[in-house]
């Protein structure tokens, strides 16, 4: 009987431990959430001031596969170790509370990796770079050699392909960051769900948090179209100011064709450092699509071309294909620009190749003679309409009355 009284009081004992330790921290917390909430925003704040730190002085960090902002390092340090120390104390509604204040600054630094690819304002001609990441990349660096003085900044190389490379950096170190913020925000998001209490669990979404990073990275990749656009604009405004009516010799290929391949071998190369494969190859895709658009619409758009200008220009455009088929596949080997010995995209070549087949049309078509382009429009164009037939036309300097009698004949034959 005593023994048995003795195991029923030390059951009885344990259970009362297990019940007094179990729920402890589940009810001192319950009980001090509704007054917790100056602790969030002390670490939102303290998150705050961090980032408006690091961004003032932001620079690259190298240490991942990447390239990215060390900004978004820091962040993420300091989000974990505020993680640590909310659920040392609480896993309840302040848990969750402080989880809406990531988000919030999640939210906040990707409209800052979105402003960093915006034109920078009117400044001194002395900074590189048209964006205003490009500039605050190139100060962040000068800063640092003034502290250290054993690694200074050059002298910045103002040239149209040197700010050209530039911004073109600045947007892949963007699109980098915003990559690596979109797939660490998932994972704490995963973190908190398992870590919060199951009140709260259907609750925690970090979704949008990631599609604010992910609005960056498309974002970056149109600026990246656009830095190299920008970077050929005065090759293609050349072009167009050519009189294609009034040439009289041919070459193997006109001058602006050269700063054209030039300048996607000046930047190209150094996208493909800095970017994953897979966004490398959407900077291509929609450069490609751009170029060949713009290109279109220059030949199109010219007054008139005569028979050595159809030549010129079918020249030209059997040097610009092949830069940009090399595109996906172009690399720097120590400075010096090589063809990639591994092959373009199956997809991207045939799009590339049907792009540049619509334009040698468009100019095998000009260069028909007028008493067989009715003709020939119907085998080389089958979808063409009465419109497209006016263009090329045009293009031939056809006069108004033979324009109307090549309609006729093309209306009465469909």
């Amino acid at each position: 009987l005593d023994d048995a009284a003795a195991a029923e009081a030390a059951a009885a004992r344990a259970a009362d431990a297990a019940l007094a330790k179990a729920p402890l921290l589940g009810a001192l917390s319950s009980v001090f959430d509704p007054f917790m909430d100056p602790y969030v925003d002390m670490e939102k704040q303290n998150m705050e001031d961090m980032l408006a730190k690091v961004t003032a002085e932001d620079n690259i960090d190298r240490d991942g596969a990447l390239p990215v902002l060390a900004s978004s390092v820091h962040l993420f340090a300091y989000i974990k170790t505020s993680v640590r120390r909310c659920t040392a104390l609480t896993t309840g509604q302040t848990f969750y509370k402080l989880s809406r204040a990531f988000c919030a600054c999640l939210e906040a630094y990707a409209s800052r990796l979105g402003g960093l690819l915006e034109d920078a304002p009117p400044g001194p001609s002395a900074i590189p770079g048209t964006t205003v990441g490009a500039r605050a990349l190139y100060e962040a660096a000068r800063r640092a050699s003034v502290d250290g003085p054993d690694d200074p900044v050059e002298a910045p190389d103002l040239g149209e392909r040197a700010t050209a490379t530039r911004d073109a950096e600045a947007a892949c170190y963007a699109l980098n960051t915003a990559e690596y913020c979109a797939e660490t925000a998932g994972q704490l998001g995963d973190i908190v769900r398992g870590k919060v209490d199951a009140t709260y669990k259907d609750r925690v979404d970090f979704e949008p948090v990631c599609d604010c990073f992910h609005d960056v990275i498309a974002a970056a990749v149109r600026r990246l179209v656009k830095t190299l656009e920008d970077a050929l604009a005065p090759a293609l405004t050349a072009m167009d100011k050519t009189n294609w009516g009034a040439l009289e010799l041919v070459d193997e290929e006109s001058l602006y064709v050269r700063d054209v391949c030039a300048a996607i071998k000046h930047v190209a190369p150094r996208v493909r450092q800095l970017l994953s494969a897979l966004y490398f190859r959407n900077f291509c895709d929609k450069f490609a699509a751009a170029f060949w658009t713009r290109f279109q619409k220059l030949v199109e758009g010219a007054r008139r071309i005569s028979e050595m200008g159809t030549h010129q220009l079918l020249l030209d455009l059997h040097s610009l294909k092949p830069a940009l088929l090399a595109l996906p596949t172009v690399a720097a080997d120590d400075g010096v620009v090589v063809a990639s010995e591994s092959a373009p995209p199956p997809a991207y070549s045939r799009f590339v190749a049907k792009r540049a087949a619509r334009v040698e049309m468009l100019l095998k078509l000009v260069g028909t003679p007028a008493d067989m382009l009715v003709e020939r429009f119907k085998i080389m164009w089958p979808d063409g309409n009465e419109d497209d037939l006016a263009t090329v036309a045009a293009l031939k300097g056809t006069k108004r009355a033979e324009v109307a009698r090549l309609l006729e004949t093309f209306g009465a034959g469909t």
